[in-house]
């Protein structure tokens, strides 16, 4: 990464740190601060903004993918931080009709922090989601039980090999 770049990405963070939004305060760490500028990003529906956050933040996402999203939701609202963990939210937020989404952001470490997943269910209207905690033990048992069972039932071994490596690194990060 050269200065001037280096300068122009801390710009462009500063930028979105300032004029973040008042909603609820989001924890100063990386998967924090992520969030706060996607926020800022997607919120704006600027193309040049989601360019940006595209290629330097989430390069798993697509500019086309981000604002066409952006037309359907408007800009969203967090209403509470349901976990907080340096690498790792969950949230409940709104979108412009209404509708309560639970996410869950998962990000590396770095500079830029940069997304590894960033997932959002939307929680139909009148549902009430049921917020499920597993102690250690309890969650080994359910994640040794889904590699099993995929195991042993997947039609494809080695996609089944994937996932249970996938669920695998996935919790130990968790």
């Amino acid at each position: 990464m050269t200065f001037g770049y280096a300068n122009k990405f801390l710009t462009f963070l500063v930028f979105v740190a300032v004029t973040g939004s008042a909603q609820t305060k989001l924890p100063n760490t990386p998967a924090g601060d992520t969030l706060r500028t996607w926020l800022e990003v997607f919120n704006s529906g600027d193309r040049r903004k989601v360019e940006e956050y595209v290629r330097t933040v989430d390069k798993s996402e697509s500019v086309v993918g981000l604002l066409s999203f952006h037309s359907r939701t408007g800009a969203f609202e967090v209403l509470s931080i349901e976990s907080s963990e340096p690498l790792h939210l969950r949230f409940r937020m709104k979108d412009r009709t209404g509708m309560i989404t639970l996410a869950s952001l998962f990000v590396k470490d770095g500079h830029p922090p940069t997304v590894e997943t960033f997932a959002m269910n939307p929680i139909p209207p009148g549902a009430t989601p049921i917020n499920v905690v597993l102690d250690a033990d309890e969650r080994k048992r359910v994640i040794e039980g889904i590699a099993s069972t995929l195991t042993e039932y997947y039609v494809m071994p080695g996609n089944a090999q994937k996932m249970v490596t996938a669920l695998k690194a996935q919790s130990s990060q968790s």
